[in-house]
């Protein structure tokens, strides 16, 4: 992680899609489906609070997180984190994809700060 963190320009984004492990009844749904797919995999899942720490300690400040709730009982949780310092277009560009995903999901999105409907 710090590696990208150091890569990143000033100002990027990082954007990160996961697993929420404290959802626990959500998390068995997803480790059941995950045995079924790739039995022989080894799994490791994180909680949302775990990931922000972690994205705190690297750097990352900002860091807002998106509950995603779908139909199937997922625990899924979307991260958008920023590295410090000066903002730059890509802000813009996210901020009006955000607003066309997470308006009908999510709600009011801290990135763009645009109402859901």
């Amino acid at each position: 992680m710090l590696d990208l963190f150091q890569h990143l320009e000033p100002g990027g984004k990082f954007l990160l899609k996961d697993i929420d492990a404290a959802d626990k009844p959500q998390l068995l749904f997803t480790y059941l489906l995950d045995l079924l797919m790739s039995p022989r995999d080894p799994y490791s899942y994180r909680t949302a609070a775990a990931w922000q720490g972690q994205l705190r300690a690297t750097g990352f400040s900002p860091v807002y997180l998106h509950r995603m709730r779908d139909i199937l009982p997922y625990p899924h949780i979307f991260f958008i984190s920023s590295k410090p310092g000066q903002q730059i277009a890509l802000t813009a560009l996210l901020a009006s994809k955000c607003v066309r995903v997470f308006r009908t999901r999510l709600g009011d999105c801290p990135l763009c700060l645009a109402p859901s409907q």
